[in-house]
């Protein structure tokens, strides 16, 4: 958790994100939890006023529904590529396990691994850009 800091008089916050003179007096300065931004979309967030709850100072991160369109493409187009690239190397892992496999099945010795277990791993994997939340909110299968 990160913290920032803020100026309230009277229960009221005057001034945030706070100017060098302010923290100097330091005078009227609470401390404000800054939790951590999620990416869940392309849009640009910006922090909130600090509100009081249950006993803290506490920003919400709020979407700038005036993000331009320019910048979402960008921001999903790399997020799509980063998330394939991370997907690939999951896959290329396996790929390595399933020939092992393989091998093993033609020299007709034990199998270290489950071969229905990794084709389904296989295919979750495959299925990564059909997730309704991708390319922000993946859910990485588990690796059998």
């Amino acid at each position: 958790m990160n913290y920032s800091m803020a100026k309230v008089v009277n229960g009221v916050v005057t001034e945030y994100p706070i100017s060098e003179d302010t923290y100097k007096a330091n005078v009227g300065l609470v401390q404000v939890v800054l939790p951590e931004r999620k990416i869940v979309d392309a849009y640009t967030y910006i922090p909130s006023n600090p509100t009081l709850v249950n006993g803290q100072w506490v920003i919400t991160w709020v979407k700038d529904e005036n993000t331009p369109a320019d910048i979402i493409a960008l921001r999903t187009k790399n997020a799509e590529i980063n998330v394939r690239y991370n997907r690939d190397m999951l896959m290329n892992e396996a790929e390595f396990r399933v020939s092992r496999y393989n091998r093993l099945s033609r020299l007709g010795k034990p199998q270290i691994d489950d071969i229905a277990k990794l084709d389904q791993y296989m295919q979750d994997l495959a299925d990564v850009p059909t997730q309704p939340g991708f390319p922000f909110v993946i859910q990485w299968p588990t690796k059998p």
